[in-house]
């Protein structure tokens, strides 16, 4: 049996917040464009990051690039 990624355990909403901070690139603008507060979103986040086991964004200054895993979970 494969050994698991994580991902079956991603609830709806988790899934629109990575998508969104994929597509946006900033905690900011995802979590002004998903009407919550950039904390619950870097909380959510940090939460999918380690039921995948992978970090899945870059956190910089003012904008939060995808990891490879990022992309391949935004583009799955």
């Amino acid at each position: 049996m494969p050994e698991s990624d994580g991902t079956e355990r991603l609830t709806p909403r988790q899934l629109r917040y990575v998508l969104a901070l994929a597509e946006l690139g900033s905690f900011r603008q995802a979590a002004a464009y998903l009407a919550v507060p950039p904390g619950v979103l870097s909380r959510e986040i940090a939460a999918v990051e380690r039921a995948c086991g992978a970090p899945l964004f870059e956190r910089l200054a003012r904008t939060a690039p995808a990891t490879r895993a990022g992309t391949e979970l935004a583009e799955a």
